[in-house]
């Protein structure tokens, strides 16, 4: 990109006002609330995989934390609306 790793942190921290890990946390769960959406069946391993994640346990963590709910809740939410 250009520039250091600490002028993306800053600008992060600054400008965003959030830590590059957190924004990066928060615009993958956002992809899995999209992809849910589009497909509440979607397998879980498929989910992880296209919103960048190796680990399901991190996973479940992140989504549950971003969302306030479970994936399973947030499916079966998403089924139900």
């Amino acid at each position: 990109m250009g520039i250091s790793h600490q002028a993306l942190s800053d600008y992060f921290s600054t400008v965003l006002q959030t830590p590059f890990r957190s924004w990066r946390i928060e615009l993958r769960i956002s992809e899995a609330q999209r992809l849910l959406a589009a497909d509440p069946d979607i397998a879980t391993g498929e989910l992880c995989t296209r919103c960048g994640y190796n680990d399901r346990s991190n996973f479940h963590k992140h989504f549950l934390k971003v969302t306030g709910s479970s994936l399973a809740e947030y499916r079966s939410s998403a089924q139900k609306g």
